[in-house]
């Protein structure tokens, strides 16, 4: 091998000379430094074994009969199959040799007679590697166009991939917000009308046992829906993190004391440890964490008969950082739940976490929907950990996540007059009117019904056309805007409305009384773009449907000079309760109460009446002060399904 990369056994050349010592001679040497020589005395027979069997290097005499190099040379560069191959011309010292005309017809180089052996090999053997050097190069470039063909085809491919799913995304998004705003409508209605007419004290108590029937099953209804969305939103990567700060102790006593009940009428332990190390205030996404938490401890007193259900509270990192000029730790909480229940399978552990999917057992309890665990999963991840199991068959399950967070040494402090919830209005109305433009007539007489007593003025509007009409006429105060009516939509009517309130100010007919309205927008969508959207689009405020009258009363509050009633005050911020506080039955809660309180209770009860339940409670508070607690924070939570049942079941104590 002359030179790296060139083996002249592999290398064919053609040597065409009308002299047959000449061409003996270039044969000779040729052969001599191994390449494969083929040998043609005539330029019409140098083409004819060109064509036959195409040669790597062509050495090629200029004077020849009939057809001289020059020809030779011109006609083999104008055929695709032998243009590429290198021309080397050979001349005599008295041949007229022209080298432009030489290199113009696509010769590569020449050598001149008489030739030195060494210059023949060199020359032959440079133009050969050059060659080599450009199949290689050609050869690359057709591997890299290739490449790059099937590259844009993948391209294209996954182009036309992304834009299916981003089509199906938004169709699946389109459907959802339809489904939503159709589903949680009627909702509305429902939920609304119960608030409204469990205020009647002339219902029996079989009705009010109707009516709880109606809201517990419309409020189950709400959940499922939120569980689909919730899991639509995490699939389609538009489920993001909402930090906050909060007291984490108060949140695992309200869940406690959401399940304590619950606990106690299968006969079971429930029992709620932390840590003294874990820290009482923390920044983390309060509201899927709860969620978590409540969908584990739900699982796990559904499905055991025996024994106990435990949740447990660890710290297992902690890193201290300056955040905002005060002391603050990354940290990572570890919280277990495990019950004494029948366990799970080994063979069930993959689908476990599957939406729509159930264990055997599950199946067996006929309840849920099994997204309860596919979206605690789900969340778990989003919040930075990952949802563990162990489980053993006819004894125990446990549930187990790490959540990272940031540990606070105290609470900031809070800019509202109180952190409790809005439950009536002190003042007399009279002065403010309020617009309602709702298409759905029942969710207008929710509205009328429960604002009317107050003695705001109201009108109604079925479209957003009406709504401008009357807002122009009238002038009110507050306009409750549905986003979704025919003829014209909430935002359009909004956008109408701000901009000739705008062009009325600056002009000669602005009366100095006409206030400036308030619109609220009102959404049966469950997407927070939608509350963004109402925003840009000039509404002043966002309720979502369906709403407590407590988030209509807020809203009044917050937007016009109306004095709020709180609801019974719920314990400050740092005002840390026992970790592991001693157990109380629910069960002896009544038996404090005389039949005349046991009477007025029930009343309080069946209307959802805060103060009247109050006033029953503190009526007992210096005799039984544990049993006014324990109904006090009963009616904190809002569990009047829990008083009902307790009401009904415990025994009473007469006079």
């Amino acid at each position: 091998m002359s030179q790296v990369g060139l083996d002249p056994r592999a290398q064919s050349i053609l040597v065409a000379d009308d002299m047959p010592e000449n061409l003996r001679l270039l044969s000779h040497i040729l052969r001599e430094h191994g390449f494969r020589v083929r040998p043609a005395l005539s330029g019409e027979t140098a083409l004819r074994s060109a064509y036959s069997e195409l040669p790597d290097l062509i050495l090629l005499d200029i004077m020849m009969p009939t057809l001289d190099g020059y020809e030779v040379c011109r006609q083999l560069k104008a055929d695709d199959r032998t243009r590429d191959i290198p021309v080397i011309f050979v001349s005599a010292p008295s041949e007229v040799f022209d080298k432009v005309k030489a290199f113009s017809v696509g010769g590569v180089d020449y050598i001149t007679k008489p030739f030195q052996e060494e210059e023949v090999v060199m020359r032959v053997e440079n133009h050969l590697v050059t060659r080599n050097l450009q199949r290689c190069l050609e050869l690359q470039n057709t591997r890299l166009e290739q490449e790059i063909a099937e590259r844009i085809r993948t391209e294209k491919d996954l182009q036309q991939v992304k834009e299916a799913a981003e089509a199906e995304n938004y169709a699946k998004s389109a459907f959802l917000a339809n489904m939503s705003h159709e589903l949680r409508t009627p909702l509305t209605a429902i939920l609304g009308f119960v608030q409204l007419i469990g205020h009647n004290s002339n219902l029996s108590s079989e009705d009010q046992e109707n009516l709880r029937i109606i809201q517990r099953n419309g409020e189950h209804l709400l959940s499922l829906i939120r569980q689909v969305l919730d899991l639509s939103k995490i699939e389609s990567g538009k489920m993001t993190l909402n930090l906050q700060e909060f007291d984490l102790s108060h949140v695992l006593d309200d869940i406690e004391q959401t399940f304590a009940y619950k606990a106690e009428q299968k006969n079971l332990s429930l029992h709620f440890e932390y840590a003294s190390n874990v820290p009482q205030f923390i920044r983390a996404d309060e509201l899927k964490l709860r969620q978590v938490l409540l969908n584990l401890l739900n699982n796990a007193i559904k499905f055991t008969n025996e024994g106990g259900v435990s949740l447990r509270v660890q710290l297992i990192e902690k890193r201290k950082e300056q955040q905002d000029s005060r002391q603050s730790s990354r940290i990572a909480l570890h919280f277990s739940v495990e019950d004494t229940g029948p366990g799970i399978a080994e063979e069930e552990f993959d689908t476990l976490f599957e939406a729509f999917r159930q264990t055997e057992t599950g199946k067996q309890t006929q309840g849920g929907t099994g997204l309860g665990l596919a979206l605690s999963r789900k969340f778990i991840q989003l919040m930075g950990g990952e949802l563990c199991l162990e489980s053993l068959v006819g004894q125990r399950t446990t549930f187990s996540f790490d959540m990272p967070c940031t540990a606070l040494e105290q609470m900031p402090r809070r800019q509202s007059e109180s952190s409790n919830r809005i439950v009536s209005l002190q003042d007399s109305c009279e002065k403010y009117r309020l617009l309602v433009a709702e298409d759905n007539a029942d969710n207008r007489k929710i509205f009328v019904r429960l604002l009317a007593p107050f003695g705001f003025q109201i009108r109604e509007a079925t479209t957003g056309l009406e709504a401008v009409k009357i807002w122009k006429q009238w002038q009110p105060h507050v306009i409750w805007m549905n986003v979704r009516m025919p003829e014209m939509d909430g935002y359009e009517a909004t956008e109408r409305i701000k901009t000739e309130d705008e062009r009325m100010k600056s002009g000669t007919t602005y009366l100095p009384d006409s206030p400036t309205p308030v619109i609220i927008a009102l959404s049966a969508s469950s997407f927070e773009s939608e509350r963004a959207q109402a925003y840009m689009r000039g509404c002043d405020d966002f309720l979502r449907k369906p709403f407590l009258k407590s988030e209509i009363f807020a809203l009044l509050a917050k937007h016009l000079e109306i004095s709020p009633v709180y609801e019974v005050d719920k314990p400050q911020h740092g005002e840390r309760r026992s970790k592991n506080p001693a157990k109380f039955s629910y069960s002896a809660l009544m038996l404090p109460l005389t039949e005349k309180c046991r009477r007025d209770f029930g009343i309080a009860i069946d209307r959802l009446d805060v103060d009247m339940a109050m006033k029953v409670i503190h009526s007992i508070q210096e005799k039984y002060p544990e049993a006014a607690e324990k109904l006090t924070e009963l009616i904190k939570a809002y569990r009047f399904d829990v008083l009902h049942d307790l009401l009904h079941s415990g025994r009473v104590k007469e006079n």
